[in-house]
C-alpha cells in the first residue's frame, strides 16, 4: 500500500498497532477460525496499549484521536492477517462507544467508557431485528418504562461478540410506531448489561461462513429489566443519536475491507513471483499481472474515498458547521461499498492465482474469501447504499410530474398505445408534440389531446379544432361540436379523417353555417408563424406552405382580418352585408373543400408508394428465395458427388482386398 499523504500521526498508528499484530501470525487466526474461539489476546494487547480507546476523549483514558486514526489501526489489524475476524474482536468497542462519549451525560461517560478503554469489559452493538432487517425506523424490540426503569422484551440478531462481552449498547422503541408523528421519533438508545446468566436474556449463537473467531448472535429479551439511567441522550431521539456512529462503522468497516484485500494480494503476489511453471515464474505473464495491477488500482482509489470520508467525519465531529451530515453520509457510505468491492476482488483474484492452493486452508487466502463478505453484507447491503445516494442526490430517475395540457398529452399517448413506462420516452414525446405544434404554426391555446392528435395525423387537424373547447372526459373521448355523439380522440384511420373533413364541408356550406372560427378567440389572432401579416391573400399564402390544414388556417385568417369598414359605409343595406357574409362562407367552404381535396391526393399517393413499396419487397424476396433454392441446389449436388466420390474410393478398396484375399488363399 502507498503511503503517500497520511499524517505523521497515522503512520505511527500503523507502526505500533503493526508491532503487536506481529504477534499474531496467520497460523494463529487459522487456528482461531477452526476452534471458534474468541481471540481475547489481542484485545488484552491492544487495550494494554491504549488503542481500544483511540477515539475517545483523553481525559477518561482515550488517546483523544479520530476516526481517521481508529481506520488505520483497523486496517493495519486486518491487514496483519488477523482479517475481519481481528478487526470485529474489537472494532464495535471503537464506533459503538462513539455515540455515547457524545451524547450521554459527564457522570454516565465517566461510569461507561474508561472500563471499556482499559479492556476490562466489551462492548456489542445491538440494532439489527430479524423481522425489520435494514428497516432500522420499524424495529418492534420494545422499552418500556416503569417505576424502576424500563422493561425490554423484543428480538436481535446478527450480534457481534455478544457471548464474550459485558455491555450492549442496545436501540429499543419506547414509543410505538403508530403513535410517533415521524417515523424516526419513538427510538431510544440505552447502555446495558449483557450476559449468558442474566434473568430476562438469553443469547443463541448463530453459525456462520467466515469470522468465526468472533461470535454472532441471537438476542432475545423477555421483559428484561434495565436501569432508567442506562439512557443515553433524550428518549426517542435514540435513532439520530445512533446515526453518529454508523458513519463511523462504515470508515471502520471499509478500512478493514481494505487491509484484508491488500493482505490477500500481497500473498498473491509472493506466490505468482515463487511458481514456476513452463521454465518461469508465472508472475512474468500478463494474464497473471493484469488482474493484479486492477485489484491494486481498486484497492487504492477505494482507500483515497476511504481516509477522505473519515476526515470529514472528523471535521463535522469537531465543528458541525464546516460540513453537511449529508455529505459525511454520502462519503461514508460510498467509502464502504468501493472498500468492500475492491476487497472482494482482491481475494478473489488471490484464490484464482493461487489456482488449486488457494483453494487450500494451508495459504489463508480461502479464509480471506469467506471474510470478505461480510464488508460487502453488513451494516448494509452496497443495493441499499446506492439507494441512499440517489435520494440524497435527488437525481432524476423518478417518474416525472407532467400537469395541465403536458397531462393530456401523456393520456392521448397511453391511450393510443405509446409506451409510458419509461420517463425519459414519455418526456421526449411530449416535447416532440410541444415543439411540433409551434413548429408548424398551430395556436398557442391548443388543447393537449388535439396537438397530440394533430401530431400524430397533421391534416386532421383544422380550425375548428383550434378555436372549439375539446375537453377529454373520464372515457378517454373528447366532444367536439361539429360531431355526435362523442368519437375517440386518439388514432383515427385515414377514412375517418376523410370523412370528418368532408363532413366538415357540407356542414359549413349548410343552412347552419358557422365560421371556422370565432371573431372573439384569439387563439388563432395572437401568434401564428404561417399568418404573419394581414391582407395576404389565401392563395399566397399557400405557396409558402404545405398541406390542407395551412390552407384552413389561411382561410381562417383572411375571413377574420377584413380590412375594417369606412365610416361612410355605415349607410350599405342590410342585403349587401349579407351577401358579403354568403361570399366569405363560401370562400371558407371552397377553402374545406381544396384542403379535402389536397387530402384525398395525399392518401392516394400514399398508398401508392405502399404498394409499390410492397411489390418491390416482394420481388425483392422471390429473387432472394431464387438465389437461396440455387445455392441450396448447388449444396446438394456437390454433397452427392462428394457421396459418390466415396462410394467409388470404397468400392475400389473392396474389389483390392477381394484380390489380395485370393492371393492369399491360392
Amino acid at each position: 500500500m502507498d503511503l503517500t499523504g497520511f499524517s505523521d500521526t497515522q503512520l505511527q498508528v500503523k507502526d505500533s498497532v503493526s508491532k503487536i499484530c506481529a504477534q499474531f501470525p496467520d497460523d494463529y487466526w487459522a487456528l482461531r477460525d477452526q476452534d471458534e474461539r474468541y481471540p481475547h489476546e489481542l484485545h488484552a494487547a491492544l487495550a494494554k496499549g491504549g488503542w481500544i480507546g483511540i477515539a475517545l476523549p483523553e481525559e477518561l483514558g482515550g488517546a483523544g484521536l479520530g476516526i481517521s486514526e481508529a481506520t488505520m489501526m483497523l486496517q493495519t489489524v486486518s491487514q496483519s492477517g488477523a482479517g475481519i475476524a481481528g478487526a470485529q474482536s474489537i472494532h464495535a468497542n471503537v464506533y459503538a462507544t462513539q455515540p455515547v462519549a457524545k451524547f450521554a451525560t459527564e457522570g454516565q461517560r465517566n461510569r461507561m467508557l474508561p472500563r471499556l478503554i482499559s479492556g476490562e469489559w466489551k462492548a456489542c452493538f445491538g440494532v439489527t431485528e430479524p423481522s425489520t432487517g435494514l428497516e432500522t425506523l420499524k424495529l418492534r424490540t420494545r422499552a418500556v418504562r416503569n417505576k424502576d426503569g424500563y422493561t425490554i422484551s423484543g428480538q436481535k440478531i446478527w450480534i457481534s461478540s455478544a457471548q464474550v462481552a459485558s455491555k450492549c449498547i442496545l436501540l429499543a422503541r419506547t414509543t410505538r410506531l403508530e403513535e410517533v408523528k415521524k417515523p424516526s421519533e419513538g427510538l431510544s438508545l440505552f447502555f446495558i448489561d449483557i450476559g449468558k446468566n442474566l434473568p430476562g436474556l438469553e443469547l443463541r449463537k448463530i453459525r456462520k461462513m467466515g469470522g468465526k473467531a468472533v461470535d454472532a448472535n441471537e438476542i432475545f429479551f423477555d421483559n428484561y429489566q434495565v436501569p432508567a439511567d442506562t439512557l443515553i441522550g433524550l428518549e426517542g431521539q435514540g435513532f439520530k443519536i445512533v446515526l453518529h456512529g454508523m458513519n463511523a462503522e462504515r470508515c471502520l468497516l471499509a478500512g478493514e475491507a481494505l487491509g484484508l484485500g491488500y493482505a490477500a494480494l500481497e500473498k498473491a503476489v509472493k506466490y505468482a513471483q515463487e511458481r514456476v511453471v513452463f521454465g518461469r515464474p508465472i508472475g512474468q505473464n500478463q494474464g497473471i499481472q493484469h488482474p493484479l495491477a486492477l485489484a491494486y488500482m481498486n484497492l487504492e482509489a477505494a482507500k483515497l474515498a476511504t481516509y477522505h470520508a473519515a476526515r470529514l467525519y472528523d471535521a463535522s465531529s469537531k465543528d458541525p458547521k464546516t460540513t453537511t451530515s449529508q455529505s459525511v453520509g454520502i462519503a461514508c457510505n460510498s467509502a464502504k461499498y468501493l472498500a468492500a468491492e475492491a476487497g472482494y476482488a482482491a481475494c478473489e483474484r488471490a484464490v484464482l492465482t493461487l489456482g488449486g492452493l488457494g483453494y487450500a486452508a494451508e495459504y489463508h487466502v480461502e479464509r480471506y474469501l469467506r471474510e470478505c463478505f461480510v464488508p460487502r453484507i453488513a451494516p448494509v447491503s452496497k443495493e441499499m447504499i446506492m439507494n441512499y445516494v440517489v435520494s440524497v442526490q435527488q437525481f432524476t430517475f423518478r417518474q416525472p410530474v407532467i400537469t395541465g395540457k403536458r397531462a393530456a398529452i401523456a393520456q392521448a399517448a397511453y391511450e393510443s398505445g405509446f409506451d409510458c413506462s419509461d420517463p425519459d420516452k414519455l418526456v421526449c414525446l411530449i416535447d416532440a408534440v410541444v415543439l411540433a405544434n409551434n413548429k408548424f404554426g398551430y395556436p398557442d391555446q391548443w388543447d393537449g389531446a388535439a396537438a397530440f392528435k394533430s401530431t400524430l395525423y397533421p391534416v386532421t387537424w383544422t380550425a375548428a379544432h383550434a378555436s372549439r373547447k375539446q375537453k377529454i372526459n373520464t372515457s378517454g373521448t373528447y366532444q367536439d361540436s361539429t360531431r355526435h355523439p362523442t368519437v375517440p380522440a386518439f388514432g383515427p384511420s385515414a377514412a375517418e379523417i376523410i370523412r370528418n373533413l368532408t363532413a366538415q364541408s357540407r356542414h359549413a356550406s349548410g343552412s347552419n353555417r358557422q365560421p371556422l372560427g370565432e371573431r372573439g378567440d384569439s387563439s388563432l389572432n395572437k401568434r401564428s408563424a404561417v399568418l404573419p401579416i394581414p391582407g395576404k391573400s389565401a392563395k399566397r399564402i399557400k405557396t409558402k406552405v404545405s398541406g390542407s390544414q395551412h390552407v384552413l388556417l389561411a382561410a381562417q385568417y383572411r375571413t377574420e382580418h377584413r380590412p375594417p369598414p369606412r365610416r361612410a359605409s355605415s349607410n350599405i343595406p342590410k342585403p349587401m352585408a349579407s351577401h358579403r357574409q354568403r361570399a366569405a362562407q363560401t370562400h371558407q367552404a371552397e377553402a374545406i373543400a381544396i384542403g379535402t381535396d389536397a387530402l384525398l391526393n395525399k392518401v392516394t399517393s400514399k398508398l401508392r408508394a405502399n404498394l409499390l413499396s410492397i411489390n418491390r419487397d416482394r420481388e425483392a424476396l422471390r429473387a432472394r428465395w431464387e438465389i437461396d433454392q440455387r445455392l441450396q441446389l448447388v449444396r446438394i449436388t456437390d454433397h452427392l458427388k462428394g457421396l459418390n466420390e466415396c462410394f467409388n474410393r470404397a468400392e475400389a478398396a473392396m474389389r483390392k482386398a477381394t484380390e489380395l484375399l485370393e492371393m492369399n488363399i491360392n
